[in-house]
């Protein structure tokens, strides 16, 4: 996509707001365009196209930090799940790791 206009960079815009879901390469091309654009003889062009980067900027980093935050919460959960089963004599804290307790003998088995 060939970035030239204040409708394209505004279309942009709204793109990267939504999430874009857009090949890698799409989105180089697209932000490169929009960077050659920041020195623009009209300013209300340049100014947009400065703005745009930015907001691809803090989309990565709202992507990023959210992930973060998922894969915090999910070994927040295993954690839990795994002192559940500790407490309830399902696994058996060895040390170096927990062992399955065999149901039957309520002893650790490798």
């Amino acid at each position: 996509m060939e970035i030239q206009t204040l409708a394209d960079l505004k279309l942009l815009h709204r793109a990267i707001n939504g999430g874009w879901n857009v090949s890698d390469e799409m989105k180089k091309k697209s932000l490169a365009n929009t960077a050659k654009l920041t020195e623009h003889p009209d300013p209300k062009i340049a100014l947009l196209a400065t703005k745009v980067l930015i907001i691809a900027d803090s989309s990565d980093d709202k992507k990023a930090l959210a992930e973060q935050k998922r894969q915090e919460a999910e070994h927040a959960r295993k954690l839990q799940l795994l002192e559940l089963a500790i407490k309830h004599g399902l696994v058996a804290d060895v040390g170096s790791g927990v062992r399955a307790l065999d149901s039957s003998t309520s002893t650790v088995t490798e």
